[in-house]
């Protein structure tokens, strides 16, 4: 079936009781979305690709068309207050993919090019008015900026704080190496999660301890793994941000990934993965 067809008899089955105004507002975002995503996998169908990147294209088109659907599900059919930080996740990743999507399409000449900026706008509009549901259903954010940037959890890991909600944004551990199984620094971020010498971890800990985030960002840069410094931290403002606060945006070329970049909410924009 068609995901066109399939989203219209979505919508008529579901019950009165469970379609507030705000989720019948978006069935008519998400169906042109589903009518679009319907039109490219007819393109890429048609076109002289191999039949395996057939097959992996339509399945990114599929999966950019159902995370925006599971945000959609998530903000305009919860019950109470919307979890707005998740909500805005599955709302980065469905813009994501569309991106994904959109890279793909771009390679299959002029059509491909207008379904491609087509589908943009698309999950662009969508998100915009789902953002606007999420402001009027979340309770205004109180919170006041986490008194630290950085939280010993051990003699072996340390965590920075985002500056805004004050979540874990990133964080090192002494763990072991994925291949060698020997020990090894592990950093886990918003953008990237990656494995350093373990000789780095006294270092980097003392830096964390007295926190100097600057000094570590800079210190890291020195790792193939990290030329980008600390893909959670803005070296402009000096702040640290979590993936919903440094608004983490993933860039694609021809369907693969080609880098993130993160803008914080002082606009400060650059790339944190490459």
């Amino acid at each position: 079936m068609a995901i066109s067809a399939w989203i219209s008899r979505w919508y008529r089955g579901k019950p009165a009781a469970a379609a507030p105004s705000a989720a019948a507002g978006n069935s008519g975002g998400l169906a042109d979305l589903a009518g679009l995503a319907d039109r490219a996998r007819e393109l890429i169908e048609a076109s002289g690709s191999e039949p395996d990147a057939k097959a992996v294209w339509a399945s990114d088109i599929r999966e950019a068309f159902y995370s925006a659907l599971a945000a959609s599900e998530l903000i305009t059919r919860s019950s109470g207050v919307v979890s707005a930080e998740s909500a805005r996740v599955m709302l980065a990743s469905a813009a994501s993919r569309a991106g994904q999507v959109a890279s793909e399409l771009r390679t299959l000449g002029a059509e491909g090019a207008a379904i491609a900026a087509g589908f943009g706008a698309a999950v662009a509009t969508l998100r915009a008015g789902l953002e606007k549901i999420i402001g009027d259903s979340a309770p205004p954010a109180f919170q006041a900026p986490p008194g630290a940037r950085v939280a010993r959890i051990s003699d072996k890991e340390f965590r920075l704080l985002c500056s805004v909600c004050g979540q874990a944004a990133a964080g090192f551990r002494i763990g072991e190496n994925s291949l060698s199984k020997r020990p090894a620094l592990i950093y886990e971020g918003p953008a990237k999660s990656t494995q350093l010498a373990r000789s780095e971890a006294e270092p980097i800990f003392a830096m964390l301890a007295d926190d100097a985030i600057a000094a570590v960002h800079e210190r890291v840069k020195a790792d193939v793994a990290m030329n980008e410094g600390l893909d959670a931290y803005c070296p402009r403002c000096d702040r640290v941000y979590c993936r919903v606060h440094y608004n983490v945006a993933e860039e694609w070329d021809a369907g693969f990934y080609d880098c993130s970049r993160g803008t914080c909410p002082f606009g400060h924009t650059r790339i944190i993965d490459d």
